[in-house]
């Protein structure tokens, strides 16, 4: 995604992890077009997804900020591990997504470093919310394309 500056962080399974500096990610609503760009990908190939595997790929995303710490792990094989509260937040905001019935969401705080977000994208409370397995509440809204 270097369209967008994302950069590929980890594969968990059939999910992928993207990461921006914060003024990469605000910059241009890098992020929320990311998400976007990948959905606009899929419906191009729908129709191949249909015929060769009989369904149509779908997938959600949840968008935070904060502070990460970066260390480096392993000893014959090194990489990168980003630990911190800001990355386990973005992950319960996805699972959010199941529960609002939306497929992205993004913290009240990050939100609120963005300029002109609305210019591009519909933007809704959906609510404060108690995620899964954290203590304090945080305020959700959904992004949807105009």
């Amino acid at each position: 995604m270097l369209k967008y500056d994302a950069q590929i962080y980890q594969y968990v399974g059939d999910e992928v992890v993207f990461t921006w500096t914060k003024n990469r990610g605000i910059t241009n609503n890098n992020c929320e077009k990311a998400f976007f760009e990948f959905e606009h990908i899929i419906k191009a190939k729908e129709n191949y997804y249909k015929e060769k595997y009989g369904f149509i790929p779908e997938f959600k995303a949840g968008l935070n900020g904060g502070l990460v710490a970066v260390s480096e792990v392993g000893e014959m094989k090194k990489e990168l591990a980003y630990h911190g509260d800001a990355i386990n937040v973005a992950a319960r905001i996805r699972s959010a997504c199941t529960d609002f019935n939306k497929k992205l969401l993004i913290s009240a705080d990050l939100l609120s470093l963005f300029q002109k977000i609305d210019i591009e994208f519909s933007i809704k409370s959906v609510g404060i919310t108690k995620l899964k397995g954290k203590k304090n509440f945080v305020g959700v809204f959904s992004i949807e394309e105009k």
